[in-house]
């Protein structure tokens, strides 16, 4: 009896785990950048020697489409979010300074917000709405067709930012932003075990890969940098389709290829384990950038608990709805990282527009006076899968455990600006305790004086 008893309990807390109806109130949303429009890099590689950035940086017209359609998915899923009340002041998005993660995040834009009619204007304002230089006569035909609208075509006015200075000292994607951490990285590549695993990686596919791009340098495989960046050639090139319609290659069959693809992405997935996004690099690299979600999703909280259901009065709404990362693939491992150090969540490879989703959530059906943090709760998502479901409260807490602070980071990448601020600190605390001493010797000498005085007279 007693067993069955425990079976009816735990079904009924599973059962109520997942039928609690809750509303989702912020999303954060991070995502790798789109596949790179593919040119031949066999003697580009080889020149680079130095500068191992890719040759082409032109987003594919593919990926348009996939982020295009992600901006479908979004706009569906979180339709209670992405609808006609959301402005630019609830709405964050931030890049980094590349066109192709620019490129990627406004066709996103254009699936979430798709394009309308511009603003109709009435014959004065249509009088009025000439440059203050001469209209070409070429352009009248486009004037006319507009009729009365302002514009063919419009989209919300979202600013798209780029990251400032501290989220890139601390995002850390860019490895010139921490010295240290690029020695660390240069250090762990160079580990017995890791160079064992590129070693028979290299004895399995390197002459491959050297073939495959008419790579005549050998001795590029041996290094980890060059080989790490090759085999991400050989990942744009294999999401390219490009030996498809290549026929320099006709020798490589579609079955070698695909063993190829897959134990590349293979060893990439062990080098951002092992090499570049190992769990000491992933808390340094995304202590900043979780520490700023929370307090969204503070803000988030606190606006709904401040809301008043029997005010006729509209609050205006400045809290951020809905912020987006576009980022690569080693920031999405980063978070990754992070959170399995947290709550040991099971890893996934980022391939180009992989995407992760943070939700926050409010349970239903509580009145909003009586909100408490405990009322809300996050789910982590990749790729459409739900990897983590957990009190905000919780992962509140288990992220502060472990989140570095800013002068921490500082110190530990010996920023100048930190530099700065730590030598004023102790500057002001030397001059502090100076004073202090002098106080004291002062005082003491003001006593002994006063002593001897009251001695000489009596």
């Amino acid at each position: 009896m007693k067993i069955y008893f425990f079976h009816f309990i735990l079904i009924i807390t599973v059962l109520t785990h997942y039928l609690i109806k809750s509303e989702i109130v912020f999303v954060f949303e991070q995502f790798k950048n789109g596949v790179y429009e593919y040119n031949s890099i066999g003697e580009e590689l080889e020149q680079q020697k130095a500068n191992l950035n890719l040759v082409d940086k032109k987003i594919s017209p593919a990926s348009v489409r996939s982020f295009y359609l992600l901006g479908l998915y979004i706009k569906e899923k979180y339709k209670n979010i992405i609808n006609k009340k959301i402005t630019s002041k609830n709405v964050f998005i931030f890049s980094k300074e590349l066109d192709i993660h620019v490129l990627s995040a406004q066709s996103q834009l254009l699936g979430m917000f798709p394009l309308e009619d511009g603003i109709h204007l009435n014959q004065i304002e249509i009088d009025l709405a000439f440059p203050q230089t001469a209209i070409p006569l070429e352009a009248q035909k486009e004037i006319n067709q507009l009729g009365s609208l302002s514009v063919p075509k419009t989209i919300k006015p979202f600013a798209l930012r780029y990251f400032s200075d501290e989220e890139r000292q601390h995002l850390l994607s860019i490895n010139e932003e921490c010295p240290r951490l690029t020695r660390i990285k240069e250090q762990n590549s160079k580990d017995e075990f890791f160079k064992k695993e590129m070693k028979d990686f290299n004895d399995k596919h390197g002459e491959e890969l050297l073939t495959l791009f008419k790579i005549s340098n050998r001795t590029l495989i041996e290094d980890y940098n060059y080989l790490s960046k090759i085999i991400e050639h050989y990942i744009i090139y294999y999401a390219t389709k490009q030996y498809l319609n290549n026929d320099n290659n006709n020798n490589y069959n579609l079955d070698k290829l695909n063993i190829l693809y897959k134990d590349c992405v293979d060893f990439k997935n062990k080098s951002f384990i092992y090499v570049e996004a190992t769990p000491d690099i992933s808390i340094i690299s995304m202590s900043s950038s979780l520490k700023t979600l929370i307090r969204y999703m503070e803000e988030r909280i606190a606006y709904d608990q401040d809301y008043d259901e029997n005010s006729t009065k509209i609050k205006d709404d400045r809290t951020p709805k809905f912020v987006i990362y576009s980022n690569n693939g080693l920031s999405l491992y980063y978070l990754q990282i992070f959170l399995k150090e947290a709550f040991d969540i099971s890893l996934k490879y980022p391939d180009f527009s992989s995407n992760q989703f943070i939700e926050l959530h409010r349970k239903d059906g509580i009145p909003y006076k009586d909100l408490k943090e405990e009322d809300y709760h996050v789910e982590y998502y990749f790729n459409g899968e739900l990897i983590l479901k957990i009190n905000f409260v919780e992962f509140k807490n288990k992220i502060g455990e472990l989140e570095w602070s800013s002068r921490k980071i500082n110190n530990f990448c010996k920023h100048k600006s930190a530099n700065i601020l730590d030598h004023a600190f102790y500057f002001s605390l030397i001059f502090s305790v100076l004073i202090i001493v002098y106080s004291i010797i002062r005082t003491k000498q003001a006593s002994d004086k006063l002593k001897n005085l009251i001695d000489d007279k009596f």
